[in-house]
């Protein structure tokens, strides 16, 4: 199946295609599995609906890579709209942002800026924010925004990818701020001296890690962001052994991915959907079909059925 992902992958960058399917109906309603909507009306419909469904979700807005100040203000300016329509929500709700949405790759002190005045608005109303992390040259400045928020009083946190190097010395670096730590694989391509190339490599640094993270639980509050049951099966029988508490971590996975996987592991532990909204949604739908065959065939009956 790597011939398939490589195809859905490089679909995402297809312009053309891109601007078809975003302009018709029927696009729309297939991309409908994996993202609230476009608008910030569709993602609160979305969000009660899993909130009456016993999820809790963690909510993006979706863009990446601004190269201009114009769109990274709008994401900030959206992001704002954001914490206040979570307000109802936020015992079971949290956002999640790209900082290169906010100006990353254009100035570091500016992206800072405009972080804190959204962090500042989700403080008002109690919600608590997650920064992902992204390619391994963004990741310094990631955490230095990061670590510099919380130093200030902010709910902020943030990510570890368990193909990198270095994965445990980030996760040692910020469990000493307190904050939410989300554990994931990693989806960048980085180079053999940066991370990870073996899948099988990658899912046992993982268990490391969360076995790590497990260890820090009194300190930091553990997400472990993964639809793999054989890994999940393996932390919840380290978390019991450990005496773990279940209020002390959870799972994080994508919305409209693994349904059945969802609402088995609801019925036991703590499951946080990733909801992703806005009108920038077909690279993202088309990493999630690059994903997982099974997604594929999803599509095709939408198309056909």
């Amino acid at each position: 199946m790597g011939v398939l992902r490589d195809f859905f992958i490089s679909l995402s960058h297809n312009k053309s295609l891109e601007g078809f399917l975003t302009g018709t109906r029927l696009g729309r309603k297939i991309s409908r599995r994996f993202v609230a909507g476009e608008t910030l009306e569709d993602l609160v419909r979305v969000v009660g609906n899993l909130e009456r469904d016993g999820f809790y979700t963690t909510v993006a807005y979706l863009g990446e890579h601004y190269k201009a100040r114009e769109p990274a203000m709008k994401s900030t300016e959206e992001y704002v709209r954001l914490t206040k329509a979570l307000a109802p929500f936020k015992d079971k709700s949290e956002i999640s942002l790209k900082l290169t949405q906010l100006g990353l790759e254009i100035d570091e002190e500016f992206t800072l800026r405009n972080l804190k005045r959204i962090a500042r608005n989700a403080r008002d109303v109690g919600l608590y924010i997650n920064v992902d992390a992204e390619e391994s040259s963004l990741l310094d400045a990631t955490f230095r925004i990061v670590k510099h928020l919380n130093e200030e009083g902010y709910g902020v946190g943030t990510v570890v990818q368990a193909y990198l190097h270095r994965a445990f010395d980030i996760l040692r670096d910020l469990s000493g701020y307190g904050m939410n730590i989300r554990l994931v694989k990693g989806a960048y391509k980085e180079p053999p001296d940066v991370a990870l190339q073996d899948k099988r490599e990658v899912d046992e640094n993982f268990k490391r890690l969360a076995v790590e993270m497990l260890r820090m639980s009194d300190r930091i509050y553990c997400e472990f962001a993964t639809h793999d049951e054989r890994i999940i099966g393996f932390i919840v029988e380290k978390a019991e052994q450990m005496g773990i508490p279940r209020d002390r971590y959870e799972f994080q996975m994508l919305y409209g991915v693994r349904l059945g996987l969802q609402r088995r592991l609801r019925r036991t532990h703590r499951v946080r959907l990733y909801v992703p909204y806005g009108s920038h949604w077909y690279p993202y739908f088309m990493r999630r079909l690059a994903e997982r065959p099974a997604n594929v065939w999803f599509v095709l009956r939408g198309l056909f059925g």
